[in-house]
């Protein structure tokens, strides 16, 4: 099993706007991707977010998403 965390950073005050893709987003993949286990939306702050990147959610960012792939041990 392979984790991925990817933390994006979007511009201030579309919070709503971007969880709203977001959620949307994980959704259709909690219904419809083999394989996948878990998708979901945190938030560490008002900017800053750890969600898998949607092509929706770019028009958000302040830059590129720091992404990390982790391996179950």
């Amino acid at each position: 099993m392979i984790g991925v965390i990817a933390t994006l950073k979007i511009k201030e005050g579309t919070n709503e706007a971007f969880e709203a893709a977001a959620n949307k987003l994980a959704e259709k993949v909690n219904a419809n991707e083999d394989g996948v286990v878990y998708y979901d939306l945190f938030k560490d702050d008002e900017t800053t977010y750890i969600k898998e990147l949607g092509a929706e959610m770019g028009a958000f960012m302040t830059e590129a998403p720091d992404i990390k792939m982790l391996k179950l041990v």
